[in-house]
């Protein structure tokens, strides 16, 4: 079995990236082949295949449009038979909603901000396509969530109504 998971960027005190170590110790164990797709990982890692994706581009609206395209066209060139990401992307099979819900996140920040920021976090194409990326994602029927909180449990529901069944 070929299982890879997407997280961006490697953070030593990470606890997304502490899970991934401990996991790919005991999945080398079954004779599991594991791949993480990222930016930037920890070097010489046990277990563990690294496929580098890159990411270029003046913006961070760029840089994650050119992020997206990068993880799609690793995958497409690797015969995985799971997918689980930490980070928003279409055609998972698994997405950890560690970041929680952008759209809820959004909301909660304007309704302490000034009316300008207000307006920027409206059309902000980065944010904008976070929220598109959350919308097309909770249609996929074949893409189940891992919360981690009732809240964000609740608000992938909430705002999506995504069927609990497949949080």
């Amino acid at each position: 079995m070929k299982i890879a998971i997407i997280r961006r960027k490697f953070t030593p005190f990470g606890g997304a990236e502490n899970f991934i170590l401990r996991m790919s110790s005991g999945m080398a164990a079954l004779g599991i082949k594991f791949s993480i797709i990222s930016e930037a990982w920890k070097e010489n890692t046990k277990n563990i295949t690294f496929l580098k994706a890159t990411s270029h581009g003046l913006s961070r609206y760029i840089r994650l449009l050119s992020f997206t395209h990068s993880v799609k066209k690793i995958i497409s060139t690797h015969n995985f038979d799971l997918v689980q990401s930490h980070e928003r992307l279409l055609g998972v099979d698994i997405y950890r909603l560690g970041d929680g819900v952008h759209a809820a996140w959004i909301d909660r920040v304007k309704k302490i901000s000034p009316w300008y920021k207000k307006l920027w976090l409206n059309i902000d194409p980065y944010h904008q396509k976070i929220i598109r990326t959350e919308k097309e994602m909770s249609q996929d029927k074949n893409l189940f969530y891992v919360a981690n909180s009732e809240l964000v449990k609740n608000e992938i529901h909430n705002y999506y109504k995504v069927p609990k069944s497949r949080v």
